[in-house]
């Protein structure tokens, strides 16, 4: 009986113990997972936040590209706006300073030669040029470089070619550097006063439409 009663308690106590050490075992390994969770844990926390911060970058670059892009292309497009104010404002600027040639012409009906209908004359007139060099004597030979000039420069003040005009008679100013000359087109008879001007050629002065042809 006795031996019986010692058998149990000690079959008891081997079936405790068994109990006791596999708490203990899951004890232990719950805290060895425990443990590793913990130690694992903040690695990947900083792997998570460094790709976050990698992304928001990412993200941020993009953005800052776009908006210096965005940037670039309205400054772009001001400074053409401007560079085309500027050129439109230049050109307005050149018609302003520089008057076309009709703005340029006075027309005067008074004359105190009746045969005149009216008389103009123009600023913007300029020497037509000349071959001629030394000092210029006036030569009203129609074989002359000097004849033909003052033809060209009644061409120009009246706008006709020479072809399409008929010379009537081309003779002095009144002085060795003043000619006038008389042509006609059609209908319309001009008589055009010209000024020598050195090394530049003869200018016209003036012209005037007469209402009839004093030499025919």
């Amino acid at each position: 009986m006795g031996n019986k009663s010692r058998t149990d308690r000690y079959s008891r106590r081997r079936k405790t113990n068994i109990v006791l050490n596999s708490l203990i075992g899951l004890i232990v390994i719950a805290i060895i997972v425990v443990a590793y969770s913990i130690i694992s844990s903040p690695e990947e926390m900083v792997e998570d936040l460094a790709q976050t911060e990698e992304n928001d970058q990412n993200i941020s670059g993009s953005d800052t590209e776009k908006d210096m892009d965005s940037s670039k292309e309205s400054g772009e497009a001001i400074e053409s706006d401007e560079s085309d104010e500027v050129e439109s404002n230049t050109e307005e600027e050149s018609i302003e300073e520089e008057p076309s040639e009709e703005d340029s012409m006075v027309v005067d009906t008074e004359s105190n030669d009746p045969n005149v209908v009216e008389t103009y004359t123009n600023s913007a007139w300029e020497p037509v040029g000349t071959e001629q060099s030394g000092e210029h004597v006036s030569i009203y030979d129609t074989t002359h470089i000097d004849w033909t000039e003052k033809l060209k420069a009644i061409a120009y003040a009246t706008d006709l070619s020479q072809d399409s005009m008929t010379v009537w008679r081309i003779e002095n100013g009144g002085s060795p550097q003043h000619s006038v000359g008389v042509v006609s087109s059609g209908s319309t008879i001009y008589r055009v006063y010209l000024a020598w001007q050195n090394d530049q050629g003869w200018i016209p002065e003036k012209v005037e439409v007469l209402e009839t042809n004093p030499y025919n």
